[in-house]
C-alpha cells in the first residue's frame, strides 16, 4: 500500500529541532531514588532519575511488548466494529490495516517519546498519588497525568508524551484513506491517545484494589 504525503512535515521538523536546542544539558539528580516496578509504576515522594537502559526497557515494553499487542489489536477490532475508517472495508485484510495502522502509531509515537523525554530529561512513567481516599486518588492520578516529574525532581508538564500523541495522530494520516486523512482528524487522533493515556493511569492508580475485587 502506497503512502502518500499529504500536508508538510516541516513544521514537526522545526518543532522537534527546536526542542533539541532547548532541551538542557543532562543534570545530576539525587541518588535516594527507587526503582520502578515490573508494570513501569514509581513511587511518589521521592525525585527519581530514569537511566538510558530504563528508557530503552520502558519503550519496548510500550511498543512490542504483550500488553501493547493486545491494546493495538483490541483498538483494531473496536475500529473495525466501528467500520472506522469507512474506506478500509471489513473481514481480513480491513482487520490487518486496522492493527497494522494502531502499531505503526505507537511505533512512530514512543520513538517521538523516547527522543524528547531523553532531551528534556523526562520521566512520564506512571507515578502513584499516595493519596488516601477515592476521590483523592482520583485526582492524583489526573494530576500526574498532566504533571509530571523532569530533571531534578521539577514539576513540569508532559512535553515529550503530548508531543507523542499528537505527533503519531498527525503523522499517521499519511496512509489513511481520504475522507480521515487531514491533519484536524489527526490531532483529534492525539487527544484521544492522550486521554486514554489519562485514563490508563486511573487504573492504574487503582489497580491493587481492583485485584482485591473493588475495595476502596
Amino acid at each position: 500500500m502506497s503512502i502518500q504525503l499529504r500536508f508538510p512535515l516541516r513544521p514537526l521538523l522545526l518543532l522537534l529541532a527546536g526542542l533539541f536546542a532547548v532541551a538542557p544539558a543532562r543534570s545530576q539528580v539525587p541518588s535516594n531514588t527507587r526503582p520502578p516496578s515490573a508494570a513501569g509504576a514509581l513511587s511518589s515522594g521521592h525525585p527519581y532519575s530514569c537511566t538510558a537502559q530504563e528508557r530503552l526497557d520502558d519503550y519496548a515494553r510500550r511498543t512490542v511488548g504483550p500488553i501493547a499487542l493486545v491494546r493495538s489489536a483490541a483498538s483494531a477490532a473496536y475500529h473495525q466494529w466501528r467500520d472506522n475508517p469507512a474506506g478500509w472495508e471489513q473481514g481480513g485484510n480491513g482487520y490487518g490495516r486496522r492493527f497494522a495502522s494502531q502499531m505503526g502509531k505507537r511505533v512512530i509515537g514512543n520513538t517521538i517519546q523516547l527522543g524528547v523525554e531523553n532531551l528534556l530529561r523526562e520521566d512520564s512513567r506512571f507515578l502513584a498519588s499516595g493519596r488516601q481516599g477515592l476521590f483523592p486518588r482520583l485526582a492524583g492520578a489526573v494530576e500526574n497525568s498532566g504533571v509530571i516529574q523532569s530533571a531534578g525532581g521539577r514539576r513540569a508538564p508532559p512535553v515529550g508524551r503530548l508531543t507523542a500523541a499528537f505527533g503519531a495522530g498527525v503523522i499517521s494520516r499519511t496512509w489513511y484513506p481520504p475522507g480521515d486523512d487531514s491533519v484536524p482528524d489527526g490531532l483529534r487522533s492525539g487527544a484521544k491517545s492522550f486521554g486514554w493515556h489519562v485514563l490508563t493511569n486511573v487504573l492504574r492508580e487503582f489497580l491493587p484494589e481492583i485485584r482485591k475485587g473493588m475495595h476502596f
